[in-house]
């Protein structure tokens, strides 16, 4: 019983924390109101059943963002409301400025509505941005969600991989949970697979500043081999899934980067910083 009333009382003091972060972002009273209604909507609704087609459903908000006022297209039931508030209420991929002041390219791995994207745009205002997403229906979002970036942003459909080709791409209820699964099964809907030198050649980049990556545990096979395009990259803040840890994240980097543990709120985000970029005593202290 006491366990109950502690876990209803954690859930409310997290939900009056989200309801703070719309009004503080929503663009007037209107949007605060519709920011706010539609986080509790997503809540109440989280562990009922909603079909594919009615998650996808998508409403305009304008949104705060420092001096800017942007438009952002959430679906209230497809778990967007989950990320908007792991991103702009948590932080989860803020990087400080005695990190790293200034960027000049990002590339989003599963980037998903455009949310970090926007969240890093705001960060990093001459950045150029390359996203890469295979789920179609967060694309569609993608792509209206980061037109205000106009010519700074390319947008790739296709997943990142060990290798070119194709695999299947398997949705899931929520948007952040579709994954890859193998050009060998049947199900799902195929995909391009695209390398990181393939994505900087598409992105006409030879260097990373920040490489965010989040795509759902092909992240383990990603860095098994120690690729060479990891000389190339500056940050990198990753999303670790499954029993790929930490740890065994480090020892694939090797001697290139060294890993300062990230926040810990809801999901793990680590941050992995260039040896050949940042020699400073101060950061090496931090390892």
């Amino acid at each position: 019983m006491q366990m109950n009333l502690f876990n209803w009382f954690v859930k409310i003091k997290r939900y009056l924390y989200e309801i703070k972060i719309c009004c503080k972002m929503g663009y007037r009273l209107r949007n605060k109101i519709a920011l706010a209604v539609a986080t509790l909507q997503f809540h109440i609704s989280n562990g009922t059943s909603f079909s594919m087609l009615a998650t996808q459903a998508s409403n305009s908000y304008q949104i705060k963002l420092g001096d800017e006022i942007l438009t952002m297209r959430l679906r209230k039931y497809s778990g967007d409301f989950f990320i908007f508030h792991e991103i702009f209420g948590d932080r989860c991929y803020q990087i400080s400025d005695d990190l790293l002041k200034t960027a000049d390219i990002v590339i989003d791995l599963g980037a998903n509505i455009g949310l970090t994207t926007i969240f890093f745009s705001q960060r990093f205002p001459q950045s150029r941005f390359i996203c890469v997403e295979p789920d179609m229906n967060n694309l569609r979002l993608l792509r209206e969600n980061t037109l205000f970036l106009g010519s700074r942003v390319c947008i790739i459909e296709g997943s990142v991989s060990v290798d070119s080709g194709f695999t299947n791409f398997v949705e899931s209820r929520y948007s952040w949970g579709g994954k890859t699964e193998g050009a060998q099964l049947t199900r799902g809907r195929r995909v391009r697979s695209l390398t990181v030198n393939e994505i900087m050649e598409m992105g006409n980049t030879n260097v990373v500043d920040v490489l965010k990556i989040d795509i759902e545990g092909t992240e383990a096979a990603i860095f098994k081999n120690k690729p060479t395009w990891l000389e190339k990259v500056r940050v990198i803040i990753i999303e670790l899934h499954g029993d790929y840890s930490e740890q065994l994240f480090e020892a694939d980097l090797g001697e290139l980067f060294f890993v300062l543990p990230h926040h810990k709120v809801g999901n793990r985000m680590t941050l992995a910083l260039s040896r050949k970029h940042f020699t400073s005593a101060k950061f090496m202290n931090c390892h």
